[in-house]
């Protein structure tokens, strides 16, 4: 009987980790889909990372979103950060693009998020 417990446990975490990972990968490409674009430098440096920001100020065209999501284990912690220095501007309306910011819209979201993407591992049809 506790081999079940065990095995049910640990189900259910596998389960409620492709949740999360589902639902970071969804709020990133949110963000950068409403990220202003004037040059493309704040959209193209936009990365993920794992248990600290990425800090660097390389430009590149991919953010890392599925890779890092995809390698998180229970217990880490998700960054999608931008090295600009006008990022926080950007967040609070300084461009006309995205007057509402693009990381307060994806939180904004989270509960839909959560619920869509839960949904969808529910119904077999995972985002």
């Amino acid at each position: 009987m506790a081999n079940q417990w065990r095995k049910s446990a640990s189900n259910g975490k596998a389960k409620m980790l492709k949740v999360v990972k589902s639902t970071i990968k969804v709020m990133s490409k949110d963000i950068v889909s409403n990220a202003p674009v004037d040059t493309s430098l704040f959209k193209s440096t936009l990365y993920a990372s794992i248990n600290a920001p990425y800090e660097s100020i390389t430009v590149d065209a991919g953010h890392g979103i599925t890779e890092v999501a995809n390698s998180l284990k229970l217990g880490d912690t998700y960054y999608f950060t931008s090295s600009q220095p006008y990022a926080v501007a950007l967040e609070y309306g300084h461009s006309g693009q995205a007057p509402n910011g693009m990381f307060r819209l994806a939180i904004a979201k989270f509960p839909f998020t959560v619920d869509r993407v839960s949904s969808s591992f529910i119904n077999n049809s995972a985002i």
